[in-house]
């Protein structure tokens, strides 16, 4: 299958692609988005950001980051979420008391 828009990354071994994607996650840690970081990488690679960004979902590393990035994005939303019901009830309980006095 022959395409003029098709890439030809031949040049790259697996070693490269290794190191591509291991500095995704880095920078990925550091904050950038996927998108961000897989841009910075094929731009120093001369490479389309798709190439990279599917070399990343490829590995299977980026669900281990995500997992662990998650997990404490969830447990901090919840949380917070606890302690909005805490101060609701709060709120709710003066609410009924200034109420029963009016």
């Amino acid at each position: 299958m022959t395409s003029m828009n098709r890439r030809d990354y031949g040049w790259i071994t697996d070693d490269i692609r290794d190191t591509a994607v291991q500095a995704v996650l880095t920078a990925i840690e550091r904050g950038l988005s996927l998108t961000a970081a897989c841009t910075k990488v094929a731009m120093s690679l001369e490479v389309h950001t798709n190439t990279v960004k599917n070399w990343a979902r490829a590995s299977g590393k980026l669900d281990e980051l995500r997992t662990s990035a998650d997990s404490e994005v969830v447990a901090k939303l919840y949380a917070d979420i606890e302690a909005m019901k805490t101060a609701n009830s709060g709120l709710l309980a003066a609410l009924k008391e200034q109420q029963r006095r009016s």
